[in-house]
């Protein structure tokens, strides 16, 4: 199981008055309410905990989200080139670039070999569907949206891979009648890639594909539905089965000195769905082209469908049921692990595919809580288990995608209560939370979110082969 470490920077210090009187904590909330001292202590703090899993060998990932609560990551290549150059030994996935919102993929493309060459050969592509706000966020037209999608990866990963001078590309969404980037990407031919879907049209195009196909907070029953159309579609394109290292599966996790202290600050977790996914009709089932005609009527039911296509929900219909789920339910369903590094283990080991290898006892591993049946990364996810990183996860079988949500842990702590309900903290509340004055930062520290700074690492030398 390859590990990979994740935070999207969220901002959970919004007042709870003003967020419920808002139609949507996305897209149109008013960015007076992000303040950018609390940002900039926010970007400082998570970049750290980076850096962190780099000493510790935890993957890193990178992801884009626009104006929302959600995230602060709207700008991924930047993320992805502080972490290209800081990192040493991790490798770097972004997950990643909204590219059928990006006019021009070749752009694109020169950003992922830029990053690439100054990691090394350390990168990973992922794409994302976008959808919802981030359509109105990025000017973008919802109809042909997954069209788009799939032009922009053929267009970008001929880019990467194209060495024998320009190229044109007359497409039906892009024209572009040179390309011909520069520095080429240190992996030939291209960087793995990676796509990120849930639904079993998209899922069975990953598979033809081959991509590693990622699946978020979908539960055993959705992600088992993914994957069959995921590995249908490659039997019957007449291509070779795929591992379970093609595929990922995503959730809330917590791991705790006791199952107590798991399930308190665990529970946090689901603060992002209950409130960040509120999002207003005009973004989601009234968005134009967002759904096929013939799936419309589905858009406006509230209960899944029954019988042929039973429990396939819609991307709307999933994020409506994960804005009211209960932790319990969550860790019923397959979304939330919490608990002590004993039950986490049980919770997360069963295999969520068919033919999944088994999981390792405890004692076939040295890695102290989660089993780890094959690893690229130098470390895997030993910190983890053994408590070195408290902060909250998204395991997967297969990778691990290990996702920090550093404010929540003060959530836990009583510090920016506003986001939940209580009392809103002042701006000053929040720069004592989190440590505004960098030289206060203590030089390693602990990692449960209380401001990790590090001394600079050694540049590297000029010694090394250039050549990839």
């Amino acid at each position: 199981m390859d590990a990979w470490w994740q935070c999207e920077v969220p901002y959970p210090f919004v007042p709870q008055e003003v967020l419920n009187a808002t139609d949507s904590v996305r897209a149109s909330l008013p960015n007076r309410y992000c303040d950018p001292k609390v940002a900039a202590d926010l970007f400082e703090e998570v970049i750290d905990e980076f850096l962190l899993c780099d000493d510790l060998g935890l993957n890193v990932l990178a992801v884009e989200h626009h104006a929302g609560i959600n995230s602060l990551l709207g700008a991924n290549p930047l993320l992805v080139g502080i972490l290209a150059r800081q990192t040493r030994q991790v490798r770097l996935l972004s997950l990643g670039t909204l590219i059928s919102l990006r006019k021009d993929p070749v752009r694109v493309a020169e950003e992922y070999a830029t990053a690439d060459v100054i990691s090394r050969g350390r990168l990973e592509i992922g794409f994302v569907k976008s959808g919802g706000t981030e359509m109105a966020s990025n000017n973008a037209n919802p109809v042909n949206n997954i069209e788009r999608y799939w032009e922009a990866i053929d267009l970008i990963k001929k880019a990467l891979s194209h060495h024998d001078g320009p190229f044109s590309w007359e497409g039906k969404h892009f024209t572009h009648r040179h390309v011909n980037i520069w520095p080429r990407p240190w992996q030939q031919p291209h960087p793995r890639m990676w796509s990120a879907t849930g639904d079993p049209e998209t899922a069975a195009e990953v598979g033809r594909r081959g991509m590693v196909h990622v699946l978020v907070l979908r539960g055993p029953e959705g992600t088992r539905r993914a994957y069959a159309a995921h590995r249908k579609a490659r039997a019957e394109a007449g291509l070779p089965k795929v591992t379970t290292d093609n595929f990922a599966y995503a959730a809330f996790v917590y791991v705790g000195d006791t199952d107590e202290e798991g399930m308190r600050v665990g529970s946090k977790l689901l603060w992002f769905l209950h409130t960040s996914l509120k999002s207003a009709p005009q973004y989601s089932k009234f968005l134009p082209g967002s759904t096929p005609p013939e799936a419309a009527p589905q858009v406006y039911r509230t209960a899944p469908k029954s019988g042929a296509g039973a429990g396939v929900l819609s991307a709307g219909q999933n994020a409506a049921r994960l804005t009211s789920l209960p932790s319990e339910q969550a860790m019923a369903q397959g979304i939330l692990f919490a608990g002590n590094p004993d039950s986490v283990y049980k919770q997360v080991h069963p295999p969520l595919l068919e033919g999944s290898p088994p999981a390792p006892s405890r004692d076939q591993t040295d890695h102290g809580g989660l089993a780890v049946p094959r690893s690229r990364g130098p470390a895997g996810p030993r910190a983890l288990a053994a408590g070195e990183l408290r902060s909250p996860i998204l395991a997967v079988r297969g990778h691990a995608l290990i996702h920090i949500l550093a404010p929540f842990e003060r959530l836990a702590e009583g510090v920016g209560q506003g986001a939940r309900g209580g009392e809103a903290g002042g701006v000053a509340d929040v720069h004592d939370a989190l440590g505004s004055s960098r030289g206060q930062r203590p030089a390693g520290g602990d990692a449960r979110g209380q401001g990790v700074r590090f001394r600079e690492q050694p540049r590297r030398g000029v010694d090394r082969e250039h050549e990839p």
